[in-house]
């Protein structure tokens, strides 16, 4: 998947496969996780949102099943 950079005070970058529905996000601190199951509209809810980090905590996080690589 190729990330796109985003400006966060957490995330560096994010990257999305509507194939798979498998949603990749890349931290400030060094670690990256992929949440599978992101529906197309939590994806573009992430990507349209004025602060990446508050839509990532409230509705992607411990809402997708989550592994860090």
């Amino acid at each position: 998947m190729q990330h796109t950079p985003v400006e966060s005070s957490h995330i560096v970058s994010y990257a999305y496969d509507p194939l798979t529905q498998t949603m990749e996000l890349k931290f400030k601190n060094g670690s990256t996780y992929q949440y599978r199951g992101v529906t197309q509209e939590h994806y573009q809810g992430f990507v349209d949102s004025d602060s990446k980090g508050d839509y990532h905590h409230q509705n992607i996080k411990n809402t997708y099943e989550t592994h860090k690589l």
